[in-house]
């Protein structure tokens, strides 16, 4: 299992993918995960899990050629703000479409979301 985690602090809300350590032998899917939703959000907080080993005997997942099939992402952004919860979670899917679209070679089969703005995180954090 995979997890990549980038702290809330000012450096990391501008870092882009070529400045953040991915874990060694990382997968495809995963890397795009983490790349698109720093990329696009400027978390200043992100964390990606895999959780595809979690489900490997799962009835949609036999025979699937796919190692990549469920992740756990927990984003804090400011572009989060002024959203409600379906238009935050609507963002993310947007941003993973390919990955989540399996017509287009999408390998993803579940994703859990935890997006909140920095304000609410503190709060949760407390």
């Amino acid at each position: 299992m995979f997890r990549s985690v980038l702290p809330v602090t000012s450096r990391f809300a501008r870092a882009t993918m070529s400045s953040v350590a991915l874990p060694q032998g990382a997968q495809p899917v995963y890397t795009a995960i983490n790349q698109k939703l720093v990329s696009a959000l400027a978390p200043s907080f992100l964390v990606v899990r895999d959780d595809s080993r979690l489900h490997a005997g799962h009835a949609a997942m036999r025979g699937s050629p796919h190692r990549e099939t469920h992740f756990d992402v927990t984003v804090v952004s400011d572009a989060f703000a002024g959203k409600t919860l379906i238009q935050r979670h609507r963002l993310i899917y947007g941003i993973l479409a390919e990955e989540l679209n399996e017509q287009q070679g999408g390998t993803v089969h579940a994703l859990t979301i935890t997006a909140k703005t920095p304000a609410e995180f503190d709060r949760t954090a407390k």
